[in-house]
């Protein structure tokens, strides 16, 4: 398939360069669309000039070219001043910058010259109706230019000969293309690194699974230690858990105060987060930091909109009595004193 590159401008002013842009871009193996080689398919009942804009929508690249001609007014605008009106050419570069289509401006050296003029002089110029551009027959171009340059991610370049619009479309194009092979390579590196990690966590999970059985031979499947070291092990995933869901937790306390109290303080928080955060008392954006005293302890959490899941989950894994007391314990030895303040 390929690419097709919609070729905006005025026609009777610029037809010798349209025409060799269009030889331009065959040479390259690409697609012109022109609406003088018959490539916009129009639609019965329909205004002519919107088969250009939904031609354009489907294009996958557009070049605009502007001279010293405005255009003919564009169909279907809810306006009685005629000044205000927008051509053909302009509506067709609003569609493709409306549709994400990469566009390149070119724009006629002389009538960017007079484009500096206008800038600055614009007011002057509009109340003098009297003053004229040698190269420039609307001033309405300028309005135009002037709205491209506000995008800002739309290169525009002045232009003497076609052979300047070409060369810069040549190197432009080459650079695309570079980008192209190199966003391959990556994609390549990243599959890669995938395939990586997928054999690490299939190992991982190998290596879970013999220790599983070693575990089950050396300490006895039904034994109370087995069992215990089992539950150690889901206190500690319970802890990490934790951890992650608060991406940060500061603790201050004013008064003289146990760290098993600051512990079954911040359980208590943890169950009032998930609390609000199901009852949606509390409107979660991408992340929030919440300030709560809970008796005589301030926290400061920062907790993040996606990990409301998991502390649904924490809370439903807490709701066993051992298994919380068992959490409280190996939070207090390994994980409280890195958030105290």
């Amino acid at each position: 398939m390929k690419p097709r590159i919609f070729v905006s401008s005025t026609f009777y002013d610029l037809k010798y360069v349209r025409e060799d842009l269009a030889g331009f871009i065959r040479a390259h193996d690409f697609e012109p669309i022109m609406f003088e080689e018959g490539d916009i398919g129009y639609e019965s009942g329909k205004p002519l000039d919107e088969s250009c804009y939904e031609t354009m929508r489907n294009a996958d690249m557009a070049i605009l070219i502007i001279g010293g001609q405005y255009g003919s007014n564009a169909a279907k605008q809810d306006t009685d001043k005629t000044d205000e009106f927008i051509s053909i050419t302009q509506k067709e570069f609003k569609s493709a910058v409306n549709s994400g289509i990469p566009v390149f401006a070119f724009v006629d050296a002389k009538v960017n010259t007079e484009y500096d003029v206008y800038k600055n002089n614009a007011e002057m110029i509009k109340k003098d109706n009297n003053f004229k551009f040698n190269q420039t027959k609307d001033i309405r171009v300028f309005n135009f230019i002037r709205s491209i340059y506000a995008i800002g991610s739309i290169p525009v370049n002045e232009f003497v000969k076609v052979s300047d619009i070409k060369d810069f479309l040549s190197k432009q194009w080459s650079d695309m293309f570079k980008k192209y092979l190199l966003q391959c390579r990556e994609e390549k590196e990243i599959e890669t690194i995938k395939s990586s990690v997928s054999k690490l966590e299939n190992l991982v999970n190998n290596m879970s699974v013999m220790l599983e059985a070693i575990g089950k031979n050396v300490l006895k499947e039904n034994s109370n230690e087995y069992k215990d070291t089992k539950a150690q092990q889901k206190a500690i995933e319970i802890c990490e858990k934790i951890v992650s869901v608060f991406s940060n937790i500061n603790v201050c306390h004013y008064k003289k105060i146990s760290k098993d109290e600051i512990i079954d303080r911040l359980f208590k928080l943890i169950f009032i987060i998930k609390k609000h955060s199901e009852e949606n008392v509390v409107v979660f954006k991408e992340h929030f930091i919440r300030y709560e005293r809970i008796d005589g302890v301030d926290f400061e959490i920062t907790y993040e909109n996606t990990s409301t899941p998991l502390l649904i989950e924490i809370c439903e894994e807490l709701e066993s009595d051992d298994m919380k007391e068992m959490v409280k314990e190996e939070f207090k030895q390994n994980y409280l004193d890195q958030f105290l303040v």
